[in-house]
């Protein structure tokens, strides 16, 4: 049997408020990153979906997510998907322009190779390293300079150590102003020792970086989620008594 939702969207109206007040910083030609946690299964998920429907009338909205391989997850995960999906729908004028941004890196997105005209190799050392950050900040700040932009990094708990770097790098340099960068975390799997644990504590220090930690509902949207789930309100004591 499949998991059974609602089709309304119940309460989080301040979390909402708090999601569009960044993404006017970043129209505002600021950077913006938002940390969205909360434990399995709170909403965490319908939350940004909520507000990238919105945000889309205006912004150009990409994601990619994280999922679990392990103890060696593949590097930058989230962000190679989310440019792939942009490289699908970009025309061939798009991708030669953003395909000089990321030579270095052409072999993570086969989409922008074939439009190179070269390849810049890149060799295993921390040189390297630094160059590939670079310029996947490059092809953020390409695509944020031709629209508003909305990147929503999904399931961080999950990511690689590269991921991480790439994230605290983005937001202590405040690189690709007018993009909004949405990141969401399972707190209930964040154990003493993860590496995701001190990275979120130390983007809450940056003035670029707000956080978000869902709660549980109360009686009210619990009773009008479980409504809207089966079209019937619960029976709770006080309807059996009315």
């Amino acid at each position: 049997m499949g998991r059974i939702s609602c089709p309304d969207f119940i309460g989080r109206v301040a979390e909402l408020e708090a999601l569009d007040a960044a993404l006017d910083r970043a129209r505002a030609g600021r950077s913006p990153t938002m940390l969205v946690g909360g434990e399995a299964g709170i909403g965490k998920s319908r939350l940004v979906n909520e507000f990238t429907l919105r945000a889309k009338s205006e912004a150009l909205v990409l994601s990619g997510a994280c999922a679990p391989f392990g103890t060696s997850p593949p590097p930058f995960m989230p962000m190679i998907e989310a440019f792939r999906a942009y490289a699908h729908a970009a025309g061939e004028e798009e991708r030669a322009r953003l395909s000089v941004k990321v030579q270095a890196i052409a072999w993570l997105l086969p989409e922008l190779e074939r439009a190179a005209s070269h390849r810049q190799r890149v060799d295993d050392s921390e040189a390297g390293q630094s160059l590939v950050f670079g310029q996947l900040l490059e092809a953020l700040e390409a695509v944020a300079s031709r629209e508003l932009l909305v990147i929503v990094l999904e399931d961080l708990h999950w990511a690689d150590r590269s991921t991480l770097d790439l994230l605290a790098l983005r937001s202590q340099t405040a690189r690709a102003a007018g993009c909004l960068t949405v990141a969401t975390y399972r707190s209930d799997e964040l154990d003493p020792g993860h590496p995701l644990r001190p990275l979120v504590a130390e983007l809450q220090c940056s003035a670029q970086t707000d956080r978000l930690e869902l709660g549980r509902f109360g009686r009210h949207e619990l009773t009008e989620q479980l409504t809207g789930s089966s079209a019937v309100p619960p029976d709770t004591p006080s309807s059996r008594r009315s």
